[in-house]
């Protein structure tokens, strides 16, 4: 199977059990995997139910610019949401993912 075929591994811990997340799961391997994904992921890590996601926009057609686009993504299972913030490169996609991941966790901590 060709590497861009193949579904991507999640990283995150899901209640499958549980209808949003399973929704969001699904909503993953769908927008990252088959003929045309939506994203390639950079890298992607998990505070509480956050999901934080560094990922490289494809093309979506032949005529749509080669030049790499970059962005920022935050599942949130609880909600069925995905937030979308684009970035201007690879390295300031990754570099936003870490303070979106240390600012996250903060937050989580005082909610508990």
């Amino acid at each position: 199977m060709p590497a861009q075929n193949r579904p991507p591994v999640i990283v995150a811990k899901l209640d499958l059990s549980d209808e949003h997340q399973r929704a969001m799961h699904d909503c993953i391997r769908r927008t990252h995997s088959g003929r045309w994904p939506l994203w390639q992921t950079l890298s992607m890590r998990q505070v509480g139910s956050y999901i934080f996601e560094a990922a490289r926009c494809l093309p979506r057609s032949r005529r749509a610019s080669k030049r790499a686009r970059f962005c920022l993504l935050r599942w949130e299972p609880a909600m069925c949401a995905l937030v979308w913030h684009d970035m201007p490169s690879r390295r300031a996609a990754l570099a936003a993912l870490n303070a979106a991941a240390e600012a996250a966790v903060p937050t989580l901590v005082h909610a508990a």
